[in-house]
């Protein structure tokens, strides 16, 4: 049976991880454009909506960022994660703005935060604020049961993508409703 999901949601930078090539911060841009270029098709050829976390640029400045595709490819909105790691900022990227605009789909706003922004409530509460219906949190990490507190704390659906240990989805209960695991390592669809 064919998958046809109507979102799909990457893990954080995932075209730069498990590879040996140290790259600059501005190839990894330039790989991300084209990276996003190949996604878009792919959106568009799976009429999915598409959650692509890369590397983007705006007002000269470099952000770790979740980009928005719509179920045609097109950009429909983008997420700067607020909180970039140390390592991050010493390599030149760039803290998002403290407000971001949900995106809006035929299910309701959706929004995002990445990795490192679970260690604040502001991020979360601002979200918490426009009334998301899925907040996606593509991440280095599984982010363990904080993300189940999260979901239960802002009341809102939290669906995660990891590339290490557990990806799952949350409902508005903090209860684990899909995830990923040892049978099913790389994907899980809810």
């Amino acid at each position: 049976v064919a998958f046809r999901p109507d979102f799909v949601c990457l893990p954080e930078l995932f075209p730069f991880q498990n590879i040996e090539k140290n790259y600059s911060l501005k190839e990894m841009l330039e790989i991300s454009v084209k990276v996003l270029d190949q996604f878009s098709a792919f959106s568009k050829q799976h009429q999915c909506y598409l959650i692509c976390p890369v590397y983007t640029a705006a007002d000269g400045k470099i952000y770790n960022s979740s980009v928005f595709l719509d179920r045609q490819g097109k950009r429909i909105g983008v997420y700067n994660k607020i909180h970039p790691t140390e390592s991050e900022i010493e390599m030149g990227v760039a803290s998002g703005a403290l407000f971001q605009q949900v995106i809006d789909t035929e299910y309701g706003p959706v929004g995002s935060q990445i990795c490192f922004d679970i260690n604040w409530s502001d991020g979360w509460t601002m979200l918490q604020k426009q009334h998301p219906k899925i907040v996606f949190w593509p991440s280095a990490y599984d982010g363990g049961k904080m993300i189940n507190t999260m979901a239960w704390m802002y009341k809102y659906v939290i669906v995660t993508a990891t590339n290490q240990n557990n990806s799952k989805f949350c409902d508005i209960s903090g209860e684990t409703i899909a995830q990923t695991g040892i049978w099913n390592k790389y994907i899980f669809c809810a």
